[in-house]
């Protein structure tokens, strides 16, 4: 009978000596990220957005692949300060800084993916080609990274292609025959 009543205070025990989550990074005065993407041998459009460390986003779309107007458009939104500190915590998290500048599949005509991203007076650019066509384990593990950053920045910032959704980018999707 005691042991009954013992349980729920050793759960209360337990859940309040739980650690508090930590405080994302502060996102540093420098802060930018300039997010590209070519579509290869394809309809989509090509884009590309400028997010710096106020929030402030220039997007530039257009023109695309193969049967696109040449137009190119241009607008601005904004982000919240929470979502530029997620995007900053995305990059600290994958670590990308010390990816390679370059991932490339054995592949021609696919989409490129590039990442050019400034923080703390370092800028680092990582280009991503035909990343479904890595056969290399480390080189899909550090695409992973990559698009675990590129994912991020779709969530706040949809493309401007309709099928271009984040579950295009998910880890692990490798054809490797």
């Amino acid at each position: 009978m005691r042991f009954r009543n013992l349980i729920p205070l050793l759960v209360l025990l337990a859940c309040s000596s739980a650690a508090p989550a930590a405080d994302p990074p502060a996102v540093p005065d420098d802060f930018k990220m300039v997010v590209r993407f070519g579509p290869g041998y394809s309809d989509w459009l090509s884009w590309r957005y400028t997010i710096t460390a106020d929030g402030k986003v220039a997007q530039e779309i257009g023109p695309g692949g193969r049967g696109n107007p040449p137009e190119r458009t241009e607008k601005e939104t904004k982000l919240k300060k929470d979502e530029v500190a997620a995007l900053f915590a995305k990059v600290k998290e994958a670590d990308f800084f010390k990816l390679k500048e370059q991932y490339r599949g054995k592949v021609t005509d696919q989409a490129t993916l590039i990442l050019e991203i400034t923080a703390d007076k370092k800028t680092h650019t990582v280009k991503l080609y035909g990343h479904r066509f890595l056969r290399e384990k480390e080189d899909q593990d550090a695409a992973d990274r990559f698009l675990s950053v590129w994912s991020e920045v779709l969530r706040k910032l949809p493309a401007p292609n309709p099928d271009q959704k984040v579950d295009l980018y998910k880890p692990g999707n490798y054809r490797t025959k």
